[in-house]
């Protein structure tokens, strides 16, 4: 039966999800950084004689859900998705969502599948172009850095985080950005995303049209991985353009499996 999580329930959603860290990194990430009582997030668990069967969290308009038990009750997450106003993104595990879709009530408007990869070690053959600098963007460049996001096509055109949400993962710790800068304008960046105490996320590698073809996202991403990788955490990504999974896979990134995103009216 699903319900909210409580205090109590944390220990344990924590163990139950770390059978598969690397997959439920959103979800021990925003549960670490923002708890059970921030007004963007939500903690749904499925429980039965005291046994996590399921999680559900919601993100602002965003949902991920996670289960590896045959016995969850699906329907009863389908019913507490339903009730969301407006339109909402459902992400999670393929395995763990396709089973849900036959329930799904509302207009499922599309779905994506993305490779879904880790990174314990960057490759050694990696080669990157260190006649530029890379650092962390500062709050104050939080405007800035996302208004050029936004103007990249592949950014505008997805799925947008608002701007609230942008500066409140800045704010929290759960997400850091790597900047280069040049002629005045950040051109290139790399971020992390739900960073916990053993992985983060990488997300948002954009660089500039005008300053394409120059390394600036591998050495944003190089920096990156080095620094995260030095306090000991798994980085993980998913993605779907073949060029960017070149990347990726010269800095050392394997493959794990496949991460499901329904966009939901």
């Amino acid at each position: 039966m699903w319900k909210r999580a409580t205090e109590k329930n944390l220990d344990n959603i924590k163990r139950y999800l770390m059978e598969e860290k690397e997959f439920n990194l959103f979800l021990i990430g925003d549960i670490e950084n923002h708890g059970l009582h921030a007004s963007f997030q939500d903690i749904y668990i499925d429980e039965e004689d005291a046994r996590i069967r399921g999680v559900l969290l919601r993100y602002y308009n965003s949902y991920v859900f996670y289960t590896k038990d045959r016995d969850s009750d699906r329907k009863g997450v389908v019913d507490i998705m339903s009730k969301h106003p407006g339109k909402f993104i459902l992400s999670g595990k393929k395995d763990c969502l396709i089973p849900l879709l036959p329930l799904i009530k509302r207009n499922v408007k599309k779905k994506k599948a993305l490779f879904f990869a880790s990174l314990k070690e960057i490759s050694k053959d990696i080669i990157v172009n260190t006649d530029v600098q890379v650092r962390l963007a500062t709050l104050n460049e939080a405007r800035k850095l996302y208004d050029m996001l936004m103007d990249i096509k592949e950014f505008s055109e997805g799925t947008r985080t608002s701007y609230d949400a942008f500066v409140n993962s800045m704010k929290s710790g759960a997400s850091r950005r790597y900047i280069i800068v040049e002629d005045g304008k950040i051109v290139s960046t790399a971020s992390t995303a739900a960073e916990n105490s053993m992985s983060a996320m990488v997300v948002a590698v954009a660089t500039r049209e005008e300053y394409r073809n120059k390394g600036y996202a591998t050495r944003c991403m190089y920096q990156l991985c080095t620094d995260l990788l030095a306090e000991g955490k798994t980085l993980c990504l998913f993605y779907d353009n073949p060029e960017a999974g070149k990347i990726y896979r010269k800095l050392g990134f394997k493959e794990l499996g496949v991460w499901q995103m329904i966009y939901i009216d």
